[in-house]
């Protein structure tokens, strides 16, 4: 920047017809002062940043201009580790296609996750905040993020036995991180008519406690159904604390509604980016996603140690292949405690009904991705100039 800047102090503007060299000279000192600003700014920046604390600030005021802001290397991290959500949501849908957990995973899980990326931008959009603090709160809530969509997993004894009481608890970690940056501008934000940063703190910091509260109740539950509810049941009360509850506007900040825009935009080109990923590597077979092949060797050991120890007597092999299809039946018996399970059928026995359906599934990956084309073509004909402002 300052090499740009001696430059320019060097640099003489073209002379134009009608234009003095008052002009020139006045053209040149406005972006010369603009440049020292733009210097300036980003040196406070950078000692703000090493500083180990620094009081954080409402972002705009009511009636103020609202300048262009970029996302920060966090909020790009965290879009990634979104889309990892998406895809872990997507194998448990597949995973549970034909039984209504699928849906109800669908819906709770991907809300849940949604929300955790929400409690950023809801932060970004309101307050700046620069310092070793808060880049800590930052890291905090990406790692318990991370955590939470690794704990997302496909079989469903799987999940219920070692996954899901860990999404939960992960979860709850993620929103205590943004109580604390909520509760922070509840304590040490501004209270003035141009925006209160305290009242508006306060309320952000009432609404999580109270969803932290109904979350925290799947920790007693069992099932995935109950904890789906819960987590639905969490996610009902957002959405009604903002019908119910109206905060006036002297009790709250402005929201910066170009880079809300922004962010939702850049959050459905990355969920559409997904969409085509798991496309590409999706895999005509649906029992493909049900275990990895890792989980799948663990439970045969399991099974066949259990058999040594007096529990019945099995053969474990390679499962028999008919035509494309690779029958994984006596696998998922030992998850469920099953290991007198029938045998696997020969391999020259016919096709079975998986191998039959194999065409359809063609077609159907076929439809999905041309379905995608045309989301993706619809959404930059209605933005041609890529702002985003159709991203609601």
């Amino acid at each position: 920047c300052k090499v740009g800047a001696l430059m320019l102090k060097r640099q003489t503007l073209p002379s134009l017809p009608g234009r003095s060299r008052k002009r020139e000279r006045e053209l040149r000192d406005e972006e010369l002062a603009r440049t020292e600003a733009l210097n300036a700014e980003d040196a406070e920046g950078t000692r703000n940043r090493h500083r180990f604390y620094n009081k954080p600030a409402r972002l705009l005021t009511w009636a103020a201009k609202q300048d262009r802001r970029h996302a920060q290397p966090h909020d790009l991290f965290v879009d990634l580790i979104q889309v990892a959500a998406v895809f872990q949501t997507g194998h448990f849908v597949s995973a549970n296609l034909t039984t209504p957990l699928g849906a109800l995973g669908l819906c709770a899980l991907g809300v849940t996750t949604l929300t955790l990326w929400m409690d950023l931008l809801e932060y970004r959009t309101r307050f700046d905040s620069e310092s070793m603090y808060h880049s800590v709160l930052d890291f905090l809530h990406a790692l318990c993020f991370a955590a939470a969509a690794h704990n997302i997993m496909p079989e469903r004894d799987l999940f219920e036995r070692r996954h899901m009481q860990a999404f939960v608890v992960f979860v709850l970690t993620a929103r205590a991180v943004a109580i604390a940056r909520a509760l922070e501008m509840a304590l040490v934000g501004e209270a003035d008519e141009k925006g209160n940063a305290r009242a508006s703190g306060r309320d952000i910091t009432a609404r999580l406690l109270a969803e932290c509260a109904i979350i925290s109740m799947a920790l007693f539950s069992d099932t995935v159904e109950g904890t789906c509810y819960t987590l639905l049941a969490a996610a009902l009360l957002h959405v009604l604390w903002g019908i119910v509850i109206r905060v006036p506007e002297s009790r709250r900040v402005p929201v910066h509604v170009e880079f809300t825009l922004h962010r939702l935009g850049e959050l459905i080109m990355l969920t559409l980016g997904e969409s085509v990923l798991s496309l590409v590597l999706a895999i005509s077979r649906p029992d493909a996603v049900m275990l990895h092949p890792t989980e799948a060797t663990r439970l045969a050991e399991e099974g066949l140690d259990l058999a040594h120890e007096g529990h019945g007597t099995m053969t474990v092999g390679v499962p028999a292949q008919c035509g494309e299809c690779l029958l994984l039946d006596h696998v998922r018996s030992f998850a469920r405690g099953d290991y007198l399970s029938a045998t696997v059928p020969p391999a020259d026995e016919g096709a079975c009904d998986e191998c039959d359906l194999a065409p359809r599934r063609d077609l159907a990956f076929v439809g999905a991705f041309l379905l995608i084309s045309n989301v993706v073509f619809l959404y930059h004909h209605a933005n041609p100039q890529h702002r985003y402002k159709h991203a609601v």
